[in-house]
Formats: C-alpha cells, structure tokens, sequence
C-alpha cells in the first residue's frame, strides 16, 4: 500500500482544486482552469497505467490438497471439482451429490474410485490420487463410452482396473442424458408359436404371417417363391410382405439364439430366469413402491413341475447372509410385483428371483442383481459466498474513474 502514497496525496489534492475551482473567489480564467484540468486528466491516464490489473484465472489442475473425510467444516471449491469429476462414473459416485463438503459419501466414492484405478485405497487425495485424478481433469472433454467392468456399467477411462469383463443377460450398458445406465433390452418369448394361416395381401402371400424370426417362413410373389435362409451363423434372412410387395430384412438372432434352416432356433432349452427390472446396480428409492419385472425363458421347460412359485428374496448384508422374504407365493404366469421397498440405505443390497418348490423347499432356478436402495433426504444447501474484498489496486482504479468523470464534468460546465 506504501506504493499507492504519492497517488492517494495527489487525489486529495485533486479534490481541493476541485472545490475552489467551482466558487466565486477563484480569480483564475476558463482558459486557465481548462489547461490545468486537461493535464491533469493526462496525469491520471498515466497513473491509470501504473496499476496492476488481476491476472486472468490459470487453466490449471484444481486438485492440489490431501482432501479426507471432514477436511473442512465449510464447503471448498476443491471438494466441489472433486464431487464434480466423481459424479460422471455412476457405478463411483451414485449419489452425485456436489456440496463441497467431503463427507461420508464422498469418501466411499473417492476409495471406489481408487480401487477402479488400481490405487492404494486410502480414502485421501494423496499425490498418487491427485495424480490420475488430474489426468482425468484435463482430459475431461475426452471422457471414454459406456461399456461393462465385471457386471458394472461405467465409463471407460485409460488406465481403468477392470479384471474381468462379464456383461449380463438381456441388458445394456448405455449412454443416457450424460450417465452411463443399464437398459434391460427386449424379453425374448420363446414359447411354441402356433401355426399361421397364410396371408394373402394384393397378391403377395407370407405362410409366417410377416417378420417372424423364430419360423421358417415362405413368401410368394408374382408367381415365384422365396424362403426364409439362414446367411450367417447368428443372421437370418426374413421374407415378407408389405402392402402386396414382397420385402426382405436380414435378422440378427437374439442372444442364445442361432440361425439354423431359415429361423432363429434356442440353443439353450432349459429354464432360465430374466430380471428386467430393476437393472443391475440400479439406484432404487427407498421406503417407496417400485414395480419389479421379470421373465421366464423355456417356462414349457421339464424342470417346471405342479405347484413351483414365483419367489423374490432381499438382502441388506452386503455378503448374501441376511435374506428377507419379499414375497413367496406368486404364480409362474405372473411377470411384475408391486414392491413397498423398505425405509433403508444400503449400497450392496441384493435382489433374488426365481421359480422355488414349496414341497422341497429348494429353488429349481433363480437370478440374482445387486441393487443400491437410498432414502431420499433434501439436499444440503449450497452456502452464499461472502462478497468478494476488493484489493488496494481495484479501489484506487476506480477512484481514478471517478475523479476522471467528475473532471470531465466540470470541463463541459466550463464550456458555456
């Protein structure tokens, strides 16, 4: 500030000229009194030229702090870039939360996020951390796909652990508004079709009743016939008809599926369960109703006998040893269940579901998903930053302003 002295004297001094240059007693004349104004409006450009300016923001890493869990008692904008990079992985930070306060939930993302990485699970932004976490931060506008880490949905990054790839059955992993989900895809009905009485359409005649990739079919137009054919392993080639034009589409088999004489045929005929809903890690709202759906594939299978039962089972343990019944005794035509979800929060809870045989006590096929159940809670306020302190520079630059505006003013009086 001592540096600012000689200009803050010469401001006071301003003033006072200021002052009697407007009252009557002053003998000097309008030419004089604007000669002197005009250099000292030189004067204060000149010294508006001597005072720093802020630098503009650098474009630099913000993660710079052994962060920990209850790092600070109030909120940083450290944590919130943190909590900001963390919410892009949903299978990380499920919660997406940005406070800026390091939390409990922020230091279950932050180990999960070093154990996804291959590093030392501390639960601190320790050099190793903040080392791949700016990577990550620098390269935030080259974010990987969506693709499966074990049974896990996320988004592939470089240098990303994942030992096994296993991606689950009549599911997805997708791109959705920016978050990477599991969409369960079509159910696959693989009961026995009845045969279709032909189709006769403006002289175009299809024995399959249209596109219908588990029949071998046979199209008749203009007097010649094509027939359904198998032209890949897994891809069939389907005849139909289209307002009484004859049309050709090439099928792709389902999984557990394969092209064999002209239809898609199931190379597993056993029974298996499906769960559709909900998806594989998927966030599911505690103490709320939630519809569960499932599927039975080859339901018509052997294993089925009289009196087996829809059973869904729910864990909380996060180890498959703490099992509650959610209900026991649904028919094998029953594809949904009203859920009232109970009033907890668990990240490795567990969902069963399957056929069970009372008379046994025995389950004859079952799937089984790990879900994350949350209790909505309302967000934590975000605090209102306290108005930002000027530095010397910025209120000595708009001193000069104003002195600058009322010089000119007094210039513009001396004119009439």
């Amino acid at each position: 500030m001592k540096k600012y002295l000689p200009i803050l004297v010469l401001l006071i001094g301003l003033g006072v000229f200021i002052t009697t240059a407007t009252t009557p007693a002053f003998a000097a004349t309008i030419e004089e009194l604007q000669i002197q104004i005009q250099k000292l409006l030189e004067a204060i450009r000149s010294l508006q030229s001597q005072v720093p300016t802020t630098p503009p923001p650098s474009n630099t890493c913000p993660f710079v702090s052994v962060m920990y869990l209850g790092y600070s008692e109030t909120p940083t904008n450290e944590v919130r870039e943190l909590q900001k990079l963390l919410k892009q992985y949903s299978n990380i930070y499920p919660e997406g939360m940005v406070t800026g306060y390091f939390g409990k939930l922020t230091d279950a993302a932050l180990r999960r996020f070093q154990q996804q990485y291959g590093l030392p699970t501390t639960g601190q932004t320790d050099t190793a951390t903040r080392a791949k976490l700016c990577e990550l931060w620098q390269n935030k506008n080259q974010i990987g796909n969506c693709g499966w880490c074990g049974t896990a949905c996320v988004r592939q990054t470089s240098g990303m652990y994942c030992p096994q790839v296993m991606p689950p059955i009549g599911v997805s992993c997708q791109e959705v508004n920016g978050v990477c989900q599991i969409t369960p895809l079509a159910p696959i009905t693989t009961t026995t079709i009845p045969p279709v009485p032909t189709t006769i359409v403006s002289g175009c005649t299809d024995s399959d009743g249209g596109m219908n990739p588990y029949v071998k079919g046979t199209v008749t137009y203009q007097g010649q016939t094509y027939t359904d054919t198998c032209v890949a392993a897994d891809t069939l080639k389907e005849y139909y008809c289209d307002n009484g034009i004859k049309q050709e589409h090439l099928s792709t088999c389902q999984n557990g599926y394969t092209c064999q004489d002209g239809a898609c045929v199931a190379t597993d005929t056993s029974l298996q369960v499906q769960i559709l809903k909900p998806a594989t890690g998927e966030v599911v709202t505690a103490n709320a109703p939630y519809e569960i759906k499932w599927s039975l594939i080859n339901p018509t299978s052997n294993e089925i006998q009289t009196g087996d039962r829809i059973r869904i089972l729910f864990d909380q343990s996060g180890n498959f040893t703490n099992w509650t019944t959610v209900v026991s005794d649904l028919p094998l035509t029953q594809t949904s269940y009203l859920w009232n979800t109970p009033n907890i929060t668990c990240y490795y809870c567990s969902l069963r579901l399957g056929v069970y045989r009372p008379s046994t006590g025995y389950w004859v096929k079952y799937a089984q998903i790990p879900i994350y159940l949350k209790q909505i809670t309302p967000p934590v306020p975000e605090p209102i930053p306290p108005e930002p302190i000027s530095s010397s520079s910025d209120i000595l630059m708009d001193a000069l302003n104003k002195l600058t505006a009322s010089l000119m003013s007094l210039m513009e009086l001396l004119k009439h």
